[in-house]
């Protein structure tokens, strides 16, 4: 949201599978499903996120699977930390716009501070 300037939001699976599960209830083929995955998550996590696959697709064709990298909890935690910043930012750049402009939190806190 931040750097690129696009709506996106983020939920974890199993928690996911209740009431955000119920929001798609529309095809539109300009939505992505980024699913951020482990080969070591848990087994039923591994069974929902199969399932989840198959709901996803019925709603967008664009669906991108990453597995983490590394040889340990952190390493992949910071994989992934690392690889979804810089995507951020080179998403900002390919839609040509300033990864670091905040004018609306800037005008949000500013109105804060109003009150």
């Amino acid at each position: 949201n931040e750097n690129s300037k696009m709506l996106c939001w983020h939920h974890a699976i199993p928690e996911m599978n209740h009431n955000e599960r119920v929001g798609w209830r529309d095809k539109d083929p300009n939505k992505v499903v980024l699913l951020l995955r482990n080969d070591d998550d848990y087994e039923r996590v591994k069974l929902r996120m199969e399932i989840n696959k198959k709901i996803f697709k019925k709603y967008t064709p664009n669906l991108i699977e990453l597995y983490s990298k590394g040889g340990s909890y952190w390493e992949k935690v910071f994989y992934f930390i690392h690889l979804t910043d810089w995507v951020s930012v080179i998403l900002a750049d390919l839609h040509h716009v300033d990864a670091t402009e905040v004018k609306v939190i800037d005008f949000l806190k500013g109105q804060l501070a109003k009150s």
